[in-house]
């Protein structure tokens, strides 16, 4: 079983853990923001690519007629 805690180092520990809690969740909101990203640049770069495509499409269509 855990022995009794100081009042001194209770306040050290939690205050600790506020701390490695708050870096934490810095950590995970970075992570989500960059993954949001990368989703981003994908569907913009598969419209890019989409656009290409008809565009590439149609001009092959009219070198044939």
């Amino acid at each position: 079983m855990a022995e009794p805690v100081e009042d001194g180092s209770r306040e050290e520990l939690v205050s600790t853990l506020m701390n490695i809690s708050e870096t934490l969740c810095k950590k995970a909101m970075a992570i989500e923001e960059s993954g949001l990203a990368k989703v981003r640049r994908g569907r913009a770069l598969q419209e890019k690519n989409k656009h290409s495509f008809s565009t590439d499409r149609r001009k092959r269509t009219n070198e044939l007629e």
